[in-house]
C-alpha cells in the first residue's frame, strides 16, 4: 500500500512538473549575498520523506526574506525554511551531509550564501493563475530551493 501511494504521489509531482506556466508579471526580484551560521539543525536528511532522500538545509526564515507560507517541507518551522538541493535526480539516496554539502558545513561554521527570491503572477496550462514565491540559496557549490504557491482564480477544482 505505501508503495501504491509513493507511485500516486510520484505520478502527480511528474505531472504537475510537466506542466508549462506561463509567467505573466514579475512582482519583485531580491539577489543578496549574507553569511549562514550553521547549527547541529541546519542539516535535514529528507525535506520530502521520500524513499530516496532529498538533502536539504533549515535556513533562518528572515535570512530569504519568505514572504508566503513555505512550510510544507519537513524541518520548517515559524523561524526557519527548510529548503531542498535543487533537482536532486535521485542522486542523493544514502547520501551523507558532507557529500551533500561538503565538509565545511559543520556547526559553527559561518558560509557565504546567496539569496534569489523571486515573486511572480503565473498562469497554468489549465488557465488557474496564482502566486508563486520561488527562493533559491546558493551555499557550498550547492543550490537549495523552496517555492509556495497561493492560488488567484478560482476553478472548478479550487472553489
Amino acid at each position: 500500500m505505501k508503495t501504491l501511494m509513493l507511485l500516486i504521489t510520484m505520478v502527480l509531482v511528474m505531472t504537475q512538473a510537466a506542466q508549462a506556466d506561463i509567467i505573466e508579471k514579475v512582482i519583485s526580484k531580491q539577489i543578496y549575498n549574507t553569511v549562514m551560521v550553521i547549527n547541529e539543525d541546519t542539516y535535514v536528511f529528507n525535506v520530502n520523506g521520500y524513499a530516496c532522500q532529498w538533502p536539504g538545509l533549515r535556513i533562518a526564515r528572515h535570512q530569504v526574506n519568505a514572504q508566503l507560507n513555505h512550510l510544507d517541507k519537513f524541518g520548517s518551522d515559524a523561524n526557519y525554511l527548510a529548503m531542498g538541493i535543487q533537482n536532486p535526480d535521485h542522486q542523493f539516496c544514502h547520501t551523507t551531509r558532507e557529500k551533500a554539502f561538503g565538509k565545511e558545513l559543520v556547526p559553527n561554521a559561518e558560509l557565504p550564501i546567496k539569496v534569489t527570491r523571486v515573486l511572480d503572477i503565473r498562469r497554468h496550462d489549465n488557465g488557474d493563475t496564482y502566486l508563486q514565491e520561488s527562493i533559491t540559496v546558493e551555499i557550498n557549490d550547492r543550490t537549495v530551493e523552496s517555492i509556495a504557491q497561493v492560488p488567484l482564480s478560482l476553478t472548478k477544482d479550487n472553489k
